[in-house]
């Protein structure tokens, strides 16, 4: 079984049983657990970064090039290890990069995956709702893989400032279409 699949399947143990212990899911208490599950888990920077996960980032990119012509801004909401900042990063070096992650040490995380890119990106620690609430307009607001992981609670509010606060394109891969959240997602 490879790295990727044994932290995907620890993961799923995990988020469900601490799910099970705090007894459903706020805003809060999101917060709380990634950070806890980024401090607890090194091992989950290296799996987000495997084979499958690369060809995932370089295809979006692809995907999207020819449109995203003409834009200057790229910000996305939950960076993690900083693998498709980097990626839109090599097709599109003149743009202004930015984001946010929860994770305190999200900065060492991404200097030892993409050592570079803090040279050219402005990535903030701070849960998705806040850094809404400050970060300023981007023709490009991107999310990969993370709006699934917001509560119900916040999910519209979070929809809304990402209306508000993209110029051009909103991009969104997220991996549970099925989720409540996922609806507000489809309106943007």
């Amino acid at each position: 079984m490879s790295i990727y699949r044994k932290i995907k399947k620890a993961w799923a143990k995990w988020w469900v049983a601490t799910l099970l212990r705090v007894g459903g899911v706020n805003y809060r208490k999101t917060k709380k657990i990634w950070v806890n599950w980024w401090l607890s888990n090194p091992e989950y920077a290296i799996a987000t970064n495997s084979d499958e996960h690369v060809k995932r980032s370089e295809m979006i990119v692809n995907r999207y090039a020819l449109i995203l012509n003409g834009c200057r801004s790229f910000c996305e909401l939950g960076v993690g290890t900083g693998r498709n900042i980097h990626f839109f990063h090599k097709r599109f070096p003149d743009w202004h990069y930015c984001g946010n992650d929860i994770s305190p040490d999200i900065h060492d995380i991404i200097r030892s995956m993409y050592p570079d890119l803090l040279d050219y990106a402005e990535i903030t620690v701070a849960d998705t709702l806040n850094y809404l609430e400050v970060c300023n307009d981007t023709d490009i607001m991107f999310t990969y893989g993370h709006l699934m992981h917001l509560p119900d609670a916040v999910i519209e509010e979070v929809c809304t400032l990402i209306a508000t606060k993209t110029n051009r394109f909103i991009l969104i891969h997220e991996g549970y279409p099925h989720k409540a959240g996922a609806r507000k997602e489809s309106k943007l």
